[in-house]
């Protein structure tokens, strides 16, 4: 009998507990798998999430990558057409220098000419009020001679130097060979 009664206290015991702590331990262990599926959904969620930024990312890095090629090819473009540019800008400014160059030779020739012609007119006025006077002054036309040597004209010695703008020598004892080139200095006796 003493065994009926063990059984009978444990029922009783197991009835109390289940009356009393059934609401709490369901609500625990309710609580707890409820928890437990939100960590989850959370934690899926995030995956998503961190899923969605990455391909995201992906997309953006390709259309960077894309966008710096075409920059670089952009500028490839602008410098291979700046260097023509700058070229042909070049070339245009070589002409025009040369242009310039060759029309300041042109007048700097005229005035060289026209500079002998007037020197040439002075020694041939001077050559003939030389001879008017009965001077022995001839003029040298055409002379080979290098700077420095002497040439005997008429009776009296000429000498041959290069020509300066400074040389301001009168009419009488000089005149302009080979376009401007040298004079030439004559003694009269």
């Amino acid at each position: 009998m003493d065994f009926i009664w063990k059984v009978v206290n444990v029922v009783v015991l197991a009835a109390i507990i289940y009356k009393f702590a059934k609401k709490p331990v369901a609500a625990a262990l309710g609580s707890s798998a409820e928890s437990a599926k939100k960590v989850i959904d959370d934690a899926r969620n995030a995956e998503e999430k961190i899923s969605a930024d990455l391909s995201e990312m992906h997309s953006k890095i390709a259309g960077l990558e894309k966008e710096a090629l075409e920059m670089v090819k952009a500028a490839k473009k602008d410098a291979k057409d700046a260097k023509a540019r700058i070229v042909e800008e070049g070339k245009l400014e070589i002409q025009r220098m040369k242009e310039q160059a060759s029309f300041a030779l042109k007048q700097e020739q005229r005035k060289a000419e026209a500079a002998a012609e007037k020197e040439k007119q002075k020694a041939e006025e001077a050559a003939a009020k030389d001879e008017e006077e009965g001077g022995d002054l001839e003029l040298a036309e055409d002379t080979e001679e290098v700077e420095g040597s002497w040439k005997k004209v008429g009776t009296g010695p000429v000498k041959i130097e290069e020509a300066t703008d400074e040389d301001k020598a009168p009419a009488t004892t000089s005149t302009i060979l080979k376009d401007n080139q040298y004079k030439v200095l004559a003694s009269t006796k």
